[in-house]
């Protein structure tokens, strides 16, 4: 396969730089941007083919396991959707719109933790740190965000500003486990890879959250989202779970921000 890769890539690609998925997915990072590329056999998957697992037990487990982390978690939701409402003007929770399964959109739930001005705020600060626009136009995402208040930045950490996103799960939007849901100027870049990540329901937490989160290049997401959707087993969604809850328990140790 990679003598076809090579002559695909000019002939002079180095196999250090490319990373083979699953069900034909090949991620090329020898550019500046990576690449997605796909063998014939990719183009013509059934659709119509079972997940892995089957929807049904991925449904039941999504319903259960939502409610019992909502019962359990719904004085913290409770202590942070007051500290949002006292610490700064604006909704507690808002909707942001993001790309769902198999091509449809939603509105991904979230505590509030960026003040109501956000996008005037990081225009004037884009225009005094070019740096800082550049980081954002490769990863849609900063280390260090002028438009997150200080509980904002305390709920981010913690990875609590997503506690509503339970909601988006029961409704069936969402699945616990999944890629990331994708911002609708996010989605692009990950160009023909799009479709197979969205094979599967975007979850509230996942590999990406997991390995690294925000930590991660952007390449580095797409190889995980990739590789979760073409590998799903129910198993290692309960592994990632309990991974997650551990990491939770150490805020600000895992990438988040």
């Amino acid at each position: 396969m990679y003598s076809a890769l090579a002559n695909a890539l000019g002939g002079d690609a180095d196999p250090a730089l490319i990373k083979e998925l699953p069900d034909g997915v090949v991620i090329d990072l020898t550019g500046s941007e990576p690449r997605v590329i796909y063998e014939e056999r990719l183009l013509g998957l059934d659709e119509s083919l079972p997940s892995r697992p089957s929807r049904v037990a991925v449904r039941c487990f999504d319903i259960i396991g939502a409610l019992m982390i909502g019962i359990v978690a719904a004085p913290v939701a409770l202590a942070c959707a007051v500290l949002v409402r006292i610490t700064s003007r604006g909704p507690v929770i808002y909707g942001s719109p993001r790309h769902g399964h198999r091509g449809t959109t939603f509105d991904a739930l979230k505590f509030r933790s960026m003040r109501t001005n956000g996008d005037e705020i990081l225009t004037a600060h884009f225009a005094e740190n070019p740096d800082a626009q550049r980081e954002y136009a490769e990863n849609f995402k900063l280390k260090v965000d002028p438009r997150i208040t200080s509980v904002g930045n305390i709920l981010r950490k913690s990875s609590l500003d997503e506690l509503p996103q339970l909601l988006n799960v029961v409704r069936g939007e969402m699945s616990l486990v999944g890629p990331r849901p994708k911002l609708l100027n996010e989605a692009e870049r990950y160009g023909p890879a799009l479709p197979t990540v969205l094979r599967v329901k975007p979850g509230l937490t996942g590999k990406w959250q997991t390995s690294g989160r925000s930590n991660l290049g952007f390449a580095e997401r797409i190889i995980l989202d990739v590789e979760y959707a073409t590998t799903r087993t129910l198993a290692e969604d309960v592994k990632i779970c309990l991974k997650t809850a551990v990491q939770m328990l150490r805020p600000g140790q895992h990438g988040a921000y």
